[in-house]
C-alpha cells in the first residue's frame, strides 16, 4: 500500500506539471544506434521515468563478464608522446618533455616544482622550465600545469578575445576570492562583470587529463555480437544475455488507471505506449544485429578464423545494405559504436568494413606495405613519400603521394627528413 500511495503521488506531481514525458524521452528511441553499454544506461533512464517499467535481471545478466579495455583509446601519456614524435623539437627537448609527461597525474597536472624535478635528473631548473613551456603547447591545453590557476591560465592565453576580467583574475591569482561570493566586494569589478567572467572561466577545462584512458579511468567494452568458431564454422550470437528483461507492471497499471480521473488517462496511455514501442525497438535491434552478424560471418570468414587483419576483405555499407534489403542508414546505425567478440578478443565492428582501392586492395594492405617499405629502407637514405608512392605502384597499388603522407602520419611515422636525422643521432 505504501508503494501504491507513493506511486500515485508521483503520478499526481507529473500531471500537475503537465510533463507526461521528460524531454529526453520525447525523442525517438533509436535503440539500434546504441551499443550494449549505452543501451543499459538508456533502459535504466526509462525505468526511472516510467513508473510501470521494471528491469528484471537473471543469473546470466549478473555473471562476471570478461570485459577488456578499449584498445582504440589512448592514455594521456600515449596521446602526448605521439605529439612529441611528430614535433620538430630537438632530441634533448623531446627527452625532457617525455620525462615530464611521465610525472603527470591522471588529471594532467605536474605537481612538482622545477627545483624538485631538476634534482632528479642532471638538468638545470631553466632547462626544466623550458621543457614545461613546450609541454604547455601540447593538446589538451592546460596539461602540465602545477595547479588549477595555471591550468586555466594556459588555456585562456590561447583563446582569442577571452574575457579580459577573467584573464586578469587568473593572472592576479584571484580564483580563491572568486570562489567565495562574500569576497566579491573586495574585487575591483562590478558584480555583473564578475558573473560574466565566471561564466567564461567555467567554459575552460579544469582537468585536461581526466577524459583519457588512464589507470584509474579505464573504459571497458561489452560486445554487441559474439562470433564462436566451431569446427570451421562461425556461430553468431547477440549480447542479449548482457541486457535485463524489460517488463511492464500490468497489475499496478490496471489498478491505478481504473481509479484515475478522466484528464489523467492520457498519461497512462503514454506510459503503456512507451513500453510497447520500446519492446518493438529492442526486437528490431536484435534481429538487425543478428542478420548483420550472419552476413559478416560469411563474408569475413577467413579473418574471423585467423584474426589476421591482412585477411580482411574490402567491404562497404552499401553492399551490405543491398544484400540484406535494408537502408544504408540502418546499417550505419547498426555498426556505430558496436563491438564484437571472437577468440577472446573484443574489437570494433567497423574493422569489418575495409575501404578498397583498385584490384580490391584494402587500406590495411596499403598501410602494411608502407610500414614494410619504411622498415626495410636504407636508414642513411630514407624513402621520401614520393619514393614510397613509386614503390607501391610497382606492387600494383596506385595511390597519390598525398595519400601516402596521410597513411604515414596516421601510423605516427615521421617523414624522411626526421627519420634520417634521428638515425644520424643514434
Amino acid at each position: 500500500m505504501k508503494y501504491k500511495n507513493g506511486l500515485s503521488l508521483r503520478l499526481k506531481e507529473s500531471l500537475i506539471t503537465r510533463l507526461f514525458l521528460s524531454p529526453k524521452l520525447k525523442q525517438d528511441l533509436d535503440i539500434l544506434s546504441y551499443n550494449t553499454e549505452d543501451l543499459l544506461k538508456v533502459l535504466h533512464d526509462i525505468a526511472e521515468t516510467n513508473p510501470f517499467i521494471d528491469l528484471k535481471y537473471t543469473n546470466a545478466n549478473t555473471t562476471t563478464l570478461d570485459w577488456v579495455q578499449d584498445p582504440s583509446q589512448d592514455s594521456l601519456v600515449e596521446y602526448l608522446i605521439k605529439q612529441i614524435q611528430l614535433s620538430a623539437w630537438s632530441n634533448n627537448d623531446k627527452k625532457l618533455v617525455t620525462f615530464l609527461i611521465y610525472k603527470l597525474d591522471n588529471n594532467g597536472y605536474l605537481r612538482f616544482t622545477c627545483k624538485q624535478l631538476a634534482n632528479e635528473i642532471e638538468y638545470s631548473e631553466a632547462d626544466i622550465q623550458n621543457a614545461k613551456n613546450l609541454l604547455h603547447e601540447l593538446s589538451p591545453l592546460g596539461v602540465g600545469a602545477y595547479d588549477l590557476n595555471e591550468c586555466l591560465l594556459i588555456q585562456a592565453k590561447k583563446l582569442l578575445h577571452f574575457n579580459p576580467i577573467a584573464l586578469a583574475i587568473l593572472e592576479k591569482h584571484l580564483l580563491e576570492r572568486l570562489a567565495d561570493t562574500s569576497s566579491w566586494n573586495s574585487l575591483p569589478w562590478k558584480k555583473e562583470k564578475i558573473l560574466e567572467a565566471l561564466k567564461e572561466l567555467r567554459k575552460l577545462e579544469p582537468t585536461p587529463g581526466a577524459k583519457f584512458d588512464n589507470f584509474t579511468n579505464i573504459q571497458y567494452l561489452i560486445p554487441d555480437l559474439i562470433f564462436e568458431i566451431d569446427n570451421g564454422h562461425v556461430l553468431v550470437k547477440d549480447s542479449k544475455f548482457n541486457l535485463p528483461e524489460v517488463v511492464f507492471n500490468e497489475v499496478e497499471y490496471t489498478n491505478l488507471k481504473g481509479s484515475c480521473a478522466t484528464n489523467e488517462v492520457e498519461y497512462f496511455n503514454a506510459q503503456k505506449k512507451q513500453f510497447m514501442d520500446l519492446q518493438l525497438s529492442l526486437e528490431r535491434r536484435q534481429k538487425t544485429l543478428i542478420r548483420l552478424g550472419e552476413y559478416l560471418a560469411k563474408y569475413q570468414l577467413v579473418y574471423l578464423k585467423t584474426m589476421d587483419k591482412k585477411q580482411l576483405k574490402a567491404l562497404n555499407m552499401n553492399n551490405v545494405a543491398q544484400s540484406l534489403g535494408l537502408s544504408v542508414s540502418t546499417i550505419s546505425r547498426a555498426v556505430k559504436d558496436k563491438y564484437f567478440e571472437c577468440n577472446n578478443r573484443i574489437i570494433s565492428l567497423k574493422i569489418m568494413f575495409m575501404k578498397s582501392f583498385k584490384n580490391n586492395i584494402t587500406a590495411m594492405k596499403v598501410t602494411d606495405t608502407i610500414e614494410r617499405l619504411i622498415n626495410e629502407e636504407d636508414k642513411s637514405h630514407p624513402l621520401s613519400d614520393q619514393d614510397i608512392c613509386d614503390q607501391l605502384l610497382l606492387q600494383g597499388i596506385n595511390i597519390s603521394r598525398r595519400a601516402v603522407t596521410k597513411y604515414r602520419t596516421k601510423m605516427n611515422i615521421q617523414n624522411s627528413y626526421w627519420r634520417k636525422l634521428n638515425n644520424c643521432n643514434k
